[in-house]
C-alpha cells in the first residue's frame, strides 16, 4: 500500500495502540477480510513500524471498528509531527474531503503553495452539502502553508466538502485544533435552502 518503514517511535506506538484498543478481541485475520490491508500491514500499524498510515486504509478501519472518527483523528495527529504536503505535492484547484459522519467538532483545511509562489493570497471558496463559503482571500507566507479552521457539527452527516482556489495549490484536511497558527473561517458560511 506504499507504506514507508522506519524504527517505532513514541507516536507511532500511540497510534498503534489505540488501533489496538479498538479492534479488541477481533483477530488480524478477521480483520484483514474487512479491510484493504493485510494481517501483516495492520501488524506493522500496531507494532509502529509504518511511518505514514495509508489514509484509506485508517479511514476504513475507522468504520469498521466503529471508531467513530478516533482512528482519523490518530493518523492526523501522526502526520502533524511526521509528513508535510510538502513531501509530495499535488497541485491542483479542487479539493474534496468527507469526514466522518460520527465526528463533530473543529476541522481545518491546511493549504500550501509552491515556494515560487509564495508569498501569495489565495481565493478559497468551499461547498459542504446545503453550505457555502464564498471567496474567502488566503494569505500564504510559510512553507507548512496556513491551516483554515472551520467547524463540523453534530447532523450524522458524512456530506462531502469541496474546496476551490483560483490557482493551483496542495491542500490536506485534518479533524481537530492545527497545529501552529490558523485562520478561522466559521464566520462568512450560507446556506442554500
Amino acid at each position: 500500500m506504499g507504506q514507508s518503514r522506519d524504527k517505532p517511535d513514541p507516536d507511532l506506538g500511540a497510534f498503534g495502540e489505540l488501533l489496538r484498543q479498538w479492534r479488541g478481541r477481533r483477530t488480524l485475520r478477521a480483520l484483514e477480510k474487512e479491510v484493504p490491508g493485510s494481517r501483516s500491514t495492520l501488524s506493522r500499524l500496531e507494532r509502529g513500524e509504518i511511518k505514514k498510515p495509508d489514509a484509506g486504509l485508517v479511514e476504513c478501519l475507522d468504520k469498521v471498528l466503529g471508531a467513530g472518527g478516533a482512528l482519523i483523528a490518530g493518523r492526523q495527529h501522526l502526520l502533524q509531527g511526521v509528513a508535510s504536503p510538502i513531501e509530495r505535492p499535488f497541485w491542483r484547484k479542487v479539493w474534496k474531503h468527507w469526514y466522518p459522519a460520527e465526528y463533530h467538532g473543529e476541522v481545518y483545511l491546511n493549504v500550501v503553495l509552491p515556494a515560487e509562489d509564495r508569498p501569495a493570497k489565495v481565493r478559497l471558496w468551499m461547498e459542504w452539502g446545503p453550505w457555502r463559503l464564498n471567496d474567502q482571500p488566503v494569505r500564504i507566507d510559510d512553507p507548512e502553508g496556513r491551516n483554515c479552521l472551520f467547524g463540523k457539527g453534530d447532523d450524522g452527516l458524512s456530506l462531502v466538502v469541496v474546496a476551490r482556489f483560483d490557482r493551483r495549490v496542495s491542500a490536506s484536511f485534518g479533524m481537530g485544533i492545527p497545529p501552529g497558527p490558523f485562520l478561522d473561517i466559521n464566520d462568512g458560511w450560507t446556506r442554500d435552502d
